[in-house]
Parts: C-alpha cells; structure tokens; sequence
C-alpha cells in the first residue's frame, strides 16, 4: 500500500513487435484495479517478460527495507523480469519516480540480456 493509499501491482507482457513490460496496476480497495496509462518499464526486442518483481533495497546499509518505501535517501529499486526468449531472469538496479509511477534504470543498466543476471540456471 503505499503513501497516496493505493496499492500497485505490475504484470509482465510483451507486444507484437517484441517490446518487454511491466505493466502497473493500481486499486485503492483491492478489488478494482485500473491500468496505468504507461507501463512501469520497458524495453525495446526483450519479447515477453514473465514474474517481473520489483522491490527496494538500501545501499547505505545492511538492513531489510519495508517494501514501500521509494525515494528516500539510500534506497534504490530492482527491477528483475525473466525473458522468456532466453529462460533466465535478469535483473536492474533503478529509481522509481512515485509521481509518474515510471521506474528508470541506473546508467549502464538494461533490461535485456546484457543485464546482470539472477543465477545461471533455466528458471523453468
């Protein structure tokens, strides 16, 4: 749930020409949920994104972070989605801008195979 009251969630998908997304979703009670004019992320020939998760994590420190926190100083964002062209998931490291509900990778980061990635192993 986040601050504005309402909660988020985001799907993986692709369109025809191959561009990967996540697309967000948001409700306020849970129940109705109303797409996003624009999806969280994307990235252009990726194919379909599957189980995309993204959560925050601090780089300042070895502590858990609570799951909705975003901009706050020494919190960054990862993004991970597994293609399913390639069957191994990948990962990027970001900010969320909670006012455009966009999320934008760090220089040097892409959501594509050239991306660090999660293990070495098929995720199916």
């Amino acid at each position: 749930l986040g601050r504005d009251g309402e909660w988020r969630v985001i799907v993986g998908s692709s369109t025809d020409d191959r561009r990967g997304l996540a697309i967000l979703y948001k409700s306020r009670d849970f129940f109705n949920w109303t797409q996003s004019m624009k999806p969280l992320h994307y990235e252009d020939l990726t194919g379909m994104w599957e189980r995309p998760d993204f959560f925050p994590v601090s780089i300042t420190g070895s502590d858990g972070v609570e799951t909705s926190s975003v901009g706050e100083n020494g919190i960054k964002r990862v993004l991970k989605v597994s293609l399913i062209e390639t069957l191994h998931d990948y990962y990027t490291i970001g900010s969320y801008d909670r006012e455009k509900d966009v999320y934008v990778p760090d220089l040097g980061f892409a959501q594509n195979e050239s991306a660090p990635r999660l293990d070495y192993g098929k995720y199916y």
